[in-house]
């Protein structure tokens, strides 16, 4: 071959070896964000979506792009988000509001018109309208040697040519707007019960337990609204519930609004419940008077009870509690202050002389010892012990054959309930039970008999009264029946068994009411025993339980008016009938299901029969 032949050949052969990148064919790189969604709650994220590609004609190659996004001050990127184009690696990432990011396409090139998303995730931490996002994106060349210092780019990409050549980028901006969260909480309060008459502060700071995105509400991050109130005299000051002087005394409320001051949608609605009472409607009160026991008596305020107001009786010092005890026999003036010198009207109590009688304390009596007998003279009549004599460990007799327990009480409110409680030291025999079931009664100052009670259960007998006067001293009497034991058994020797019974108010044991008697076995009692003849009135009622009506007989050696009253189990008289003796009354069809009381009444002679309707 010639040697221009030779030299047609290298030229040729250099024209084929040359890479098709060093061609002016343009690549030109290129990058659009778009922020999804563009309003974020205070504290979640968002997903910014950058698309970049090359929208030209020629390669680019890995290592050659920089993408740079920075977002505002009210927003973080947290990273690369899920789904992203693997080609995009973090080469670097600020923290905090306001940072950056910067990557690049270490993992691969671009070929012609060719795209591939960076998702980043950004939080919102700054509530605020929208704020921009930038982006831009360099492309690296031979030519731009420049540019490939951060952090390096050895050897430098072999792209030669590119629409945006030397130190220009394609840039790009979306904005995201945070907004606070709905998290708004306003809470009813309770405001404290004040003087209509003087008025004043009923709640200080009603935002005391709002909250603002779980915490506490400061003030000056919401705006306080009053809405409206149940009565012109209550208007919210500032952030306090003000009572105006003069306001008639009821049970009112006021609401009002708190909404968020950077985000003034952002709001909820409260109650303040406000009791006002009257000037001239004075305190009320209960007492309790002096007993045996007790020399002093005391009186507690009921009415109104609220915190702030103090309470004082003849002019003592003012007190929060509203009990005073330790009284000497007086009469008090009782007075309430809710605040400076507002103070309601005043009332006017009694406390009694301590019971002259006091030498009757409780025990286990003999029956010929009356009410009065034992008022009088308590230790009169008092039984020692009782006896028993067994057979094959059994209980074969007991004297006496019955006795009575007294107690003193006294009335502590108008309606209540006395429990009388039986215990025993011993195991296998019996507790006594009550007479005929029926025989507890509560006699009055003059042993007039006030009511009748019941046998609950074997060991608890029960009495109620109404309409009775607090501090009102009674007289319990409780009929047991010695014999009811007879048949109990026992292990081994034959026991010494002590009964203790109690009396307790509406659950409350009563002090002194403590009375206890020794059962002896095989002993020799010299107690004098007298029966006196019971009065004769004698009921019955059949059938019983019953699904209609009742058959209520009545024999009695009187011909006095006999008075029927039907009690249902909570004190109340359903019904009430007057009737004849020795004649039977047919009754109770009307009545409901459950549980009553038939009480027949003769002059001082009255039984009591439990009645049950199924």
């Amino acid at each position: 071959m010639n040697y221009r032949a030779k030299f047609i050949v290298l030229l040729f052969t250099l024209f084929m070896l040359m890479s098709k990148g060093y061609s002016q064919n343009t690549a030109d790189p290129g990058i659009t964000t778009v922020m999804g969604p563009s309003s974020v709650v205070l504290g979640s994220t968002g997903i910014l979506s950058a698309n970049v590609g090359n929208y030209g004609n020629h390669t680019i190659v890995a290592n050659s792009l920089r993408v740079t996004i920075s977002v505002g001050i009210n927003a973080e990127i947290l990273g690369i988000a899920p789904g992203s184009d693997s080609r995009w690696t973090q080469l670097n990432l600020t923290t905090g509001s306001g940072n950056t990011i910067l990557l690049t396409n270490s993992a691969g090139g671009f070929n012609s018109s060719d795209v591939g998303y960076i998702l980043l995730t950004v939080i919102g931490n700054v509530v605020s309208s929208p704020d921009l996002i930038q982006s831009n994106i360099v492309y690296i060349t031979a030519a731009n040697s420049l540019l490939c210092g951060v952090p390096n780019c050895s050897p430098i990409p072999l792209n030669v040519s590119q629409g945006n050549t030397s130190t220009s980028n394609d840039n790009s901006q979306t904005s995201l707007a945070v907004t606070a969260t709905t998290t708004i909480n306003a809470v009813d309060d309770i405001g404290v019960a004040l003087n209509g008459f003087c008025g004043g502060i009923a709640f200080t700071n009603v935002l005391g337990n709002d909250t603002l995105n779980g915490a506490a509400v400061v003030p000056n991050d919401v705006n306080t609204i009053f809405v409206s109130s149940t009565n012109a005299g209550i208007t919210l000051t500032d952030t306090n519930v003000i009572v105006a002087a003069g306001t008639p005394a009821g049970s009112y409320t006021l609401t009002y609004q708190i909404c968020q001051i950077s985000n003034p949608t952002n709001c909820e609605t409260a109650t303040v419940f406000v009791t006002v009472f009257g000037q001239t409607a004075g305190p009320t009160v209960s007492f309790i008077q002096p007993t045996c026991q007790l020399a002093t008596g005391t009186i507690t305020v009921t009415a109104p009870l609220a915190v702030g107001l103090t309470y004082s009786v003849n002019g003592s010092s003012y007190q929060s509690s509203p009990i005073f005890a330790g009284l000497a026999p007086n009469s008090y003036n009782v007075t309430v202050n809710s605040g400076g010198d507002c103070v309601s009207s005043v009332t006017v109590t009694e406390i009694n002389l301590q019971p002259t009688n006091c030498n009757n304390a409780a025990g286990i009596f003999h029956t010929n010892v009356s009410c009065s007998g034992y008022t009088n003279n308590a230790s009169s009549g008092l039984i020692g012990q009782l006896c028993y004599t067994t057979k094959l460990n059994k209980v074969s007799n007991v004297t006496p054959g019955q006795f009575f327990y007294y107690s003193n009480i006294t009335a502590p409110s108008a309606s209540f309930c006395v429990d009388i409680l039986e215990t025993k030291s011993c195991n296998g025999l019996d507790l006594f039970s009550i007479n005929r079931s029926n025989q507890v009664f509560l006699f009055n100052a003059n042993c007039l008999k006030v009511a009748t009670g019941i046998q609950v259960s074997v060991g608890h007998g029960r009495i109620c009264i109404t309409n009775a006067t607090p501090g009102t001293q009674y007289v319990l009497a409780v009929k047991y029946n010695s014999k009811s034991i007879i048949g109990s058994t026992f292990t081994g020797i034959a026991p010494v068994c002590r009964f203790t019974f109690q009396t307790k108010i509406n659950g409350i044991s009563v002090a002194g009411s403590t009375a206890s008697i020794d059962l002896v076995p095989n002993c020799s009692s010299t107690d004098i025993i007298v029966n006196i003849p019971e009065p004769y009135l004698d009921v019955t009622l059949a059938p019983n339980p019953s699904s209609n009506d009742y058959g209520l007989q009545i024999k009695s050696l009187s011909d006095e008016s006999i008075t029927i009253r039907i009690i249902d189990l909570h004190g109340r008289i359903i019904r009430q009938f007057n009737s004849v003796p020795q004649e039977t009354i047919r009754f109770g069809s009307e009545l409901a299901k459950g549980l009553y009381l038939i009480e027949v009444i003769q002059g001082d002679k009255r039984e009591m029969v439990k009645a049950q309707k199924i």
